[in-house]
């Protein structure tokens, strides 16, 4: 079984820890199998499933700070960080609040979190 798998929760493996997400490298098919049994990961099926683009736009600095602030308005974090989750917005799961809406800002997708609550 050559092909990929994503973790789909922590994975510790080889002293490295993979993130929910991540691609796991270096295991045998039957630790590739035990773990998708587990549903612990996932197979990847195509090449653009294991490369991740993330595109950033340009924000004007007085845009971005009235978007960071609707955001703030609109959100706590623990519902931020689902929304931005439900809206493919990339982040680490440990970032701040403020990092998650810097992420969403930059990404480009403001929009599909605030077109509700306005």
């Amino acid at each position: 079984m050559n092909m990929p798998i994503r973790a789909l929760e922590t994975i510790r493996h080889s002293g490295m820890v993979y993130k929910p997400g991540d691609i796991v490298n270096g295991l045998s098919d039957s630790e590739k199998e035990r773990l998708l049994l587990l549903k612990s990961a996932e197979r990847v099926e195509t090449f653009s499933d294991v490369v991740e683009v993330v595109q950033e736009v340009d924000v004007d600095p007085e845009l971005f700070k009235e978007l960071r602030d609707d955001l703030d308005a609109n959100y706590n974090a623990d519902e931020l960080k689902r929304a931005a989750k439900n809206a493919g917005v990339q982040f680490d799961a440990k970032d701040t609040k403020e990092k998650v809406m810097e992420a969403v800002i930059k990404q480009g997708k403001v929009e599909l979190l605030l077109e509700d609550g306005e």
